[in-house]
């Protein structure tokens, strides 16, 4: 999707339900016959309408583009719309507030909703090695009776930098995938598993394996999201850092 100049990604099954409702869609009945402005202003077809273009492969045509214009919202929830090219006004059978693109109903999920508090170790399996990561945090109360917490943390048992475990964990948080898949089949490039300190959750596994030339899957939580290839390697870098 381009907004304002700049392309954001989308959620593949998201996108793929919004199409599917767009091949379904049609007129409910006839409202008017015309191309007169004054009519059209009644209708919101006029100015201010929702312009949407379905462009697509025909069979017998080669490639092809649809548009249709919706004006006004009915008060049964509905829209009227008109083709474009034709002077039929209709009572459109979608719900109008669907023609109202909103960005933040289409855009893929957060897939990775961990925070580093909640994490006590992580584990990580990146081909033929294995790299622990350990949070020790220690409470102690300061000067002004406060309780300030100190995290100490060990990678493969020697004492490092904390700011390179933030650094990391902070890779995958801002990583944004770019939609989701049925399953991932490739292979296993990255296993990260987390002890955590949260009620009802003792661990989680994230899992990123190869997809195709641009992409790799991440597993986590029950779902399997596409993530650029691009992000993948900075996550890689962050790891090895």
């Amino acid at each position: 999707m381009k907004q304002n100049g700049q392309y954001l990604p989308l959620d593949t099954d998201k996108i793929t339900s919004l199409l599917s409702t767009y091949e379904t869609m049609g007129f409910d009945h006839g409202e008017d016959f015309s191309s007169d402005p004054e009519v059209l202003d009644k209708y919101g077809l006029k100015d201010g309408y929702v312009k949407v273009s379905i462009s697509y492969e025909s069979a017998s045509e080669g490639p092809v583009t649809d548009s249709f214009y919706v004006g006004k919202g009915k008060e049964d929830g509905y829209g009227y719309a008109r083709l474009e090219g034709s002077d039929i006004i209709g009572a459109i059978v979608n719900k109008y507030d669907f023609f109202r693109f909103d960005y933040e109903n289409y855009k893929p999920d957060d897939f990775f909703a961990l925070t580093l508090d909640s994490v006590d170790s992580m584990t990580m399996l990146y081909g033929e090695d294995r790299y622990v990561v350990k949070i020790d945090r220690q409470t102690e109360t300061n000067e002004s009776g406060e309780e300030e917490v100190t995290s100490i943390y060990t990678f493969n048992g020697s004492e490092i930098v904390g700011d390179k475990i933030i650094s990391f964990f902070n890779t995958i948080r801002e990583t944004q995938p770019e939609g989701t898949v049925s399953q991932a089949l490739g292979q296993k490039v990255l296993e990260i598993s987390f002890d955590l300190n949260r009620q009802g959750f003792d661990s989680m596994t994230l899992t990123f394996k190869e997809y195709d030339t641009n992409f790799y899957t991440a597993e986590f939580n029950g779902s399997v999201f596409l993530i650029n290839k691009q992000d993948m390697q900075s996550i890689e870098r962050a790891m090895l850092s």
